[in-house]
């Protein structure tokens, strides 16, 4: 039976935290469950407002008035890049120092998307006409099509959904989704939910169209999630993929 020096000195043995790892508390813990970059105050408080605050954009659209809304989404875009500053600095040198590669990455997963769309479109087809389902245009193109009074009304969504949007996405459906679930499941699993996750994020109602629509999403996302993975887990070049993906059609549909 231990007598009680030994139980006293195994208590301030090495094997313990230190004193700085307790400190950390909470910030350690989200940083060892792979839900932060870094153990920074920044950082953590940062990763918590968008994670937070981007999975619960249905909810505040409900319960918050919509002139409200924009302000919301602004401090979600400062604290995902807040969040991810460094990991996007990084991504962002390594792309440059292989050019030639990380632009074959993202030409050959445009072409990659390009296929998947068109194969899954004959699946969402047989979807509609299975379920005799009126196929309809996902909510956020309708709200695209509608008349801009001004130049600003036209610049805006064109800045947002094809530039803004594919970076926040990409950070949290790409390099926070299978970052942290990486850590803790195989690869493969965490780019089928994140991608799975992905698709369901754009749905905007219950009617069916929308979610026979969500399979096309579902398709795109695991494009881009192949290209992070592939990549070396470069959000740099998915992010770039996911804007060239969005931007000609945001763009074309603003203008027809």
């Amino acid at each position: 039976m231990a007598n009680l020096p030994s139980l006293v000195f195994s208590c301030f043995s090495d094997d313990r935290p230190d004193r700085r790892t307790r400190t950390l508390g909470w910030r350690d813990a989200a940083y060892r469950l792979g839900m932060v970059s870094d153990r920074s105050y920044a950082t953590t408080i940062a990763t918590w407002v968008f994670v937070i605050g981007y999975a619960s954009r249905p909810l505040l659209g409900a319960a918050l008035p919509s002139v409200v809304m924009p302000g919301v989404y602004v401090v979600v875009v400062i604290a995902a890049l807040v969040a991810y500053r460094r990991v996007l600095a990084d991504a962002a040198r390594r792309a440059w120092q292989h050019k030639a590669r990380s632009l074959a990455m993202v030409v050959g997963g445009y072409l990659g998307i390009l296929a998947l769309t068109v194969a899954v479109g004959y699946l969402t087809q047989y979807l509609f006409d299975y379920f005799g389902v009126t196929p309809a245009e996902p909510q956020n193109t309708g709200e695209l099509s509608q008349p801009r009074a001004s130049l600003v009304q036209l610049i805006l969504p064109m800045v947002y959904i094809g530039i803004v949007a594919p970076i926040v996405e990409e950070l949290f459906f790409r390099q926070f989704l299978i970052g942290s679930l990486g850590k803790h499941a195989p690869t493969w699993m965490s780019l089928v939910v994140s991608s799975v996750l992905f698709g369901m994020s754009h749905i905007y109602s219950l009617v069916a169209s929308e979610w026979i629509n969500a399979v096309s999403f579902t398709a795109a996302g695991l494009g881009l999630g192949l290209v992070y993975v592939l990549s070396g887990r470069n959000v740099v070049l998915s992010t770039l993929l996911h804007i060239a993906n969005n931007l000609p059609i945001v763009i074309m549909t603003l203008l027809v």
